[in-house]
Protein backbone atom coordinates (compact mmCIF):
# COMPACT_ATOMS: atom_id res chain seq x y z
CA UNK A 1 0.00 0.00 0.00
CA UNK A 2 2.74 2.54 0.78
CA UNK A 3 3.12 2.91 -3.14
CA UNK A 4 0.09 4.25 -3.93
CA UNK A 5 -1.03 8.05 -3.61
CA UNK A 6 -1.53 10.88 -5.71
CA UNK A 7 0.32 12.91 -8.72
CA UNK A 8 -0.14 16.27 -10.86
CA UNK A 9 2.84 17.08 -12.73
CA UNK A 10 3.10 20.38 -14.46
CA UNK A 11 2.98 20.71 -17.91
CA UNK A 12 5.04 18.86 -19.98
CA UNK A 13 6.42 16.88 -17.29
CA UNK A 14 5.98 12.70 -17.40
CA UNK A 15 3.93 12.46 -13.90
CA UNK A 16 5.42 8.91 -13.45
CA UNK A 17 9.08 9.80 -13.88
CA UNK A 18 9.40 13.80 -13.08
CA UNK A 19 10.80 14.87 -9.85
CA UNK A 20 8.40 16.16 -6.91
CA UNK A 21 9.60 19.68 -7.52
CA UNK A 22 7.97 19.40 -10.83
CA UNK A 23 4.67 18.15 -9.09
CA UNK A 24 1.48 20.58 -8.76
CA UNK A 25 -0.46 18.28 -6.24
CA UNK A 26 1.19 15.25 -4.29
CA UNK A 27 -0.21 13.06 -1.59
CA UNK A 28 3.41 12.72 -0.02
CA UNK A 29 3.07 15.46 1.38
CA UNK A 30 0.90 17.29 3.53
CA UNK A 31 -1.70 19.00 1.59
CA UNK A 32 -4.55 21.64 3.30
CA UNK A 33 -7.33 19.83 3.96
CA UNK A 34 -10.83 22.03 4.50
CA UNK A 35 -12.44 21.28 7.41
CA UNK A 36 -15.17 24.14 8.25
CA UNK A 37 -16.53 26.83 5.96
CA UNK A 38 -19.53 28.78 5.95
CA UNK A 39 -20.94 32.16 4.82
CA UNK A 40 -22.92 35.13 7.07
CA UNK A 41 -23.77 38.78 6.82
CA UNK A 42 -23.50 41.47 9.17
CA UNK A 43 -24.69 44.76 9.20
CA UNK A 44 -22.02 47.56 10.10
CA UNK A 45 -22.29 50.41 11.66
CA UNK A 46 -20.68 53.80 10.98
CA UNK A 47 -17.88 53.50 13.26
CA UNK A 48 -14.52 53.32 13.80
CA UNK A 49 -14.92 50.55 16.14
CA UNK A 50 -14.62 46.99 14.33
CA UNK A 51 -17.91 45.19 14.99
CA UNK A 52 -16.53 41.33 15.55
CA UNK A 53 -18.29 38.05 14.25
CA UNK A 54 -17.07 35.46 16.34
CA UNK A 55 -17.00 31.67 14.83
CA UNK A 56 -16.05 28.61 17.12
CA UNK A 57 -13.80 26.32 15.40
CA UNK A 58 -13.57 23.45 17.89
CA UNK A 59 -10.10 22.63 16.91
CA UNK A 60 -7.33 22.12 19.69
CA UNK A 61 -4.95 24.30 17.50
CA UNK A 62 -4.63 27.98 15.61
CA UNK A 63 -6.49 27.09 12.13
CA UNK A 64 -5.35 28.53 8.77
CA UNK A 65 -7.94 30.34 7.43
CA UNK A 66 -9.25 32.67 4.92
CA UNK A 67 -12.00 34.85 4.65
CA UNK A 68 -13.60 37.01 1.72
CA UNK A 69 -16.11 39.73 2.14
CA UNK A 70 -18.07 42.49 -0.15
CA UNK A 71 -20.98 45.11 0.47
CA UNK A 72 -24.16 44.22 -0.30
CA UNK A 73 -24.70 44.56 -4.01
CA UNK A 74 -20.89 44.53 -5.15
CA UNK A 75 -20.37 41.92 -7.54
CA UNK A 76 -17.57 39.93 -5.86
CA UNK A 77 -15.70 38.74 -3.17
CA UNK A 78 -12.25 40.19 -1.91
CA UNK A 79 -10.07 38.51 0.25
CA UNK A 80 -9.35 39.48 3.39
CA UNK A 81 -7.31 41.13 5.02
CA UNK A 82 -8.85 44.71 3.13
CA UNK A 83 -8.49 48.24 3.63
CA UNK A 84 -10.18 50.46 1.00
CA UNK A 85 -11.43 53.86 0.75
CA UNK A 86 -14.70 54.64 -2.07
CA UNK A 87 -16.63 56.77 -3.03
CA UNK A 88 -16.77 60.46 -4.59
CA UNK A 89 -18.79 63.34 -2.00
CA UNK A 90 -19.50 60.78 0.06
CA UNK A 91 -16.49 59.07 1.32
CA UNK A 92 -15.97 56.10 3.02
CA UNK A 93 -13.65 53.13 4.26
CA UNK A 94 -14.03 50.28 5.00
CA UNK A 95 -11.40 46.95 6.68
CA UNK A 96 -12.00 43.68 7.09
CA UNK A 97 -9.48 41.65 8.69
CA UNK A 98 -9.60 38.02 9.97
CA UNK A 99 -7.68 36.47 12.38
CA UNK A 100 -7.42 33.20 14.41
CA UNK A 101 -6.98 31.55 17.91
CA UNK A 102 -7.10 27.85 19.22
CA UNK A 103 -11.05 28.50 20.19
CA UNK A 104 -12.23 30.72 17.22
CA UNK A 105 -11.83 32.66 14.50
CA UNK A 106 -12.50 36.57 14.37
CA UNK A 107 -13.86 38.69 11.41
CA UNK A 108 -13.01 42.47 12.01
CA UNK A 109 -15.72 44.54 9.86
CA UNK A 110 -14.86 48.57 10.30
CA UNK A 111 -17.41 50.71 8.26
CA UNK A 112 -16.59 54.59 8.67
CA UNK A 113 -17.58 58.10 7.10
CA UNK A 114 -14.47 59.83 5.95
CA UNK A 115 -16.66 62.86 3.95
CA UNK A 116 -19.86 63.84 3.11
CA UNK A 117 -23.42 61.98 4.39
CA UNK A 118 -23.21 58.01 3.14
CA UNK A 119 -25.43 55.59 4.78
CA UNK A 120 -25.25 54.78 8.31
CA UNK A 121 -24.50 51.27 7.81
CA UNK A 122 -23.01 49.27 5.53
CA UNK A 123 -24.17 45.09 5.00
CA UNK A 124 -21.53 42.89 4.37
CA UNK A 125 -21.76 39.52 2.85
CA UNK A 126 -19.07 37.11 4.01
CA UNK A 127 -17.29 33.81 3.41
CA UNK A 128 -15.25 32.06 5.57
CA UNK A 129 -12.79 28.50 4.89
CA UNK A 130 -11.18 27.22 8.04
CA UNK A 131 -7.81 24.54 7.12
CA UNK A 132 -7.81 21.20 9.66
CA UNK A 133 -4.48 19.72 9.15
CA UNK A 134 -1.74 21.68 11.90
CA UNK A 135 1.46 20.53 9.83
CA UNK A 136 4.57 21.18 11.64
CA UNK A 137 4.16 24.71 13.19
CA UNK A 138 2.30 24.02 16.59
Amino acid sequence: MGNHGIRESVEGQDVKTCSDLDTIVNSKYANLKGTQSGTGTQVVPDSATPTVVTIAHNLDHIPFVQGYAKESGASGFIVMPVRETLGGANLYQFSWLISADDTNIYLNLTYETLLGTPPATQTVNYKYFIYLDKGNLN
